[in-house]
């Protein structure tokens, strides 16, 4: 006989946790990293452009004309922890939980790998790094990473651009430490900005602007444009050099990793900022 109705309510299942989140706080500084950076500071007095390479940052106040919201202004300067939603939703297929789970296996690992790293310029095992890596492209699989859903501002977490090291280790000579890296990808309209911040208070940046075209499913090239040192009181312009491209290996709503033409991997984290956040 069947189970009377109140028996069969007894039996259901508690509900699910849809959601696994992951986070971890790294010293003072934000990582989730966006690729590479134009220059090379070849000493304190000056800035030697170098080619193939391309550089990112963090918001700019108002000297370096940030445009964000009255409400984004009030967040503090430097973001220190990170965290991964739900991406799949709450029905998944079978393949889509174990995908999920090895996604989320993934970042865990490539966390526990990056914590304390300083988006690089504290060492670490850059063989494991890679490896994760490697595992993040072979989930991502067939499915196209140029398309619209690689446009946006994208924070550094880790790279291995000794370019961008050095100036995130460094900073600039009487304009200050180094806050953060971004890399902004508009691809409708074809253009890539990289980005870094200096200054206690990000009121200084280093900005490139480049040419941006999807080449296939997986790599863009780009050209650079222009690039400009700016100071609260005073812009510096540098003269362009070079060209290159990326592969970006794997793309999610919140994270992408990208090898370029030089063998560099960076991987970045997906910000709230507006496409137009350091005009």
């Amino acid at each position: 006989t069947k189970p009377s109705r109140k028996h069969r309510s007894n039996k259901l299942k508690a509900p699910l946790n849809s959601q696994t989140r992951y986070s971890f706080q790294v010293s003072n500084m934000a990582c989730l990293y966006s690729p590479h950076s134009i220059v090379s500071l070849t000493n304190r007095n000056a800035l030697t452009p170098a080619k193939d390479c391309y550089g990112t940052a963090r918001p700019l106040l108002r000297s370096a004309r940030l445009r964000t919201t009255p409400s984004a202004r009030s967040q503090p300067v430097v973001s220190s922890k990170f965290s991964f939603p739900n991406i799949f939703g709450n029905k998944a297929s079978g393949t889509q939980k174990s995908r999920k789970k090895e996604v989320d296996a993934a970042k865990k690992d490539l966390l526990g790998l990056l914590e304390g790293s300083q988006r690089g310029v504290v060492k670490v095992d850059r063989g494991e790094v890679e490896a994760v890596v490697d595992r993040f492209n072979e989930l991502q699989g067939d499915t196209p990473t140029t398309g619209a859903d690689l446009s946006g501002v994208w924070e550094l977490m880790w790279t291995s651009e000794k370019e961008v090291l050095f100036l995130l280790e460094k900073g600039i000579f009487a304009v200050g430490p180094a806050q953060a890296s971004y890399q902004v990808i508009d691809v409708d309209n074809g253009t890539l900005q990289n980005v870094i911040t200096f200054g206690e208070d990000s009121e200084s940046a280093f900005v490139v602007q480049s040419s941006l075209e999807p080449t296939s499913d997986v790599r863009v090239q780009f050209q650079f444009q222009g690039a400009e040192l700016r100071l609260p009181k005073r812009t510096f312009k540098i003269p362009p050099l070079g060209k290159g491209w990326f592969d970006t290996v794997y793309l999610d709503k919140t994270t992408r990793m990208a090898r370029d033409v030089r063998g560099d991997t960076g991987i970045y984290s997906r910000t709230n900022l507006p496409l137009d956040a350091f005009q």
